[in-house]
């Protein structure tokens, strides 16, 4: 509330400071009753132990749609002790674009935990780039510009990380790093994700008897 408003009966008291003034005491009670609701919420969960201590860490969006494998889960297990031991100040999620460029979040020790229950919004804007980071499609056009309803206008998606990329940072040893997969809000992966991609190829190759090999060309 900025200002006290005028008496009934002083010049300047009209409806629309009456409004004004009946605006404020909703916002005031709206604010009041939204803190009464978070007290007695903490309050029903404080009744009901250390359930959220005890909750297996893969209980939301990523078990909802059977995400992980069972190696994942058990991974994840291990990763969620060593955020609790605190020795890890940041996180860092990573998945990587069409050009093999790695699009980041950094997240503090809480929201990483809960990354790996519900995983991470993150803007499915960097499909539509170019190597230049130009906009190659405009996606405010039919589907998107790249054929899929849920990615018009540059929508979210969800990152779930993969436990088994887990890595402490050699140069920065506070900074836990994980690549992720991508996925629309429906479980499915979005197509254009390069893991995606890539596991589904490599699947195909062991459909025909093959496997990938890969060696590593450092130039610079």
């Amino acid at each position: 509330v900025n200002s006290a408003p005028s008496k009934p009966g002083n010049q300047g008291w009209d409806k629309d400071e009456k409004f004004q003034t009946s605006n404020r005491m909703f916002v005031i009670f709206h604010i009041d009753s939204m803190m009464k609701k978070n007290e007695h919420t903490t309050i029903a969960s404080e009744k009901k132990g250390t359930a959220m201590d005890t909750t297996p860490v893969f209980s939301g969006f990523i078990d909802e749609f059977g995400l992980w494998t069972e190696e994942q889960r058990e991974a994840a297990r291990d990763i969620a002790a060593l955020v609790d031991s605190g020795k890890l100040k940041t996180f860092r999620v990573s998945v990587p674009d069409a050009q093999s460029k790695l699009r980041s979040k950094t997240l503090l020790p809480d929201a990483f935990k809960s990354a790996l229950r519900d995983g991470v919004e993150f803007t499915s804007a960097f499909f539509s780039f170019d190597s230049a980071e130009g906009v190659a499609y405009n996606p405010f056009g039919k589907s998107g510009g790249i054929g899929l309803d849920e990615m018009h206008g540059f929508s979210n998606a969800i990152l779930v990380p993969d436990p088994l990329t887990f890595r402490v940072l050699p140069w920065a040893p506070t900074v836990g790093w994980v690549l992720c997969d991508i996925h629309l809000r429906s479980g499915k992966p979005v197509p254009f994700d390069a893991r995606h991609q890539l596991k589904s190829s490599i699947s195909r190759l062991k459909t025909l008897g093959f496997e990938l090999v890969t060696g590593l060309e450092v130039e610079f």
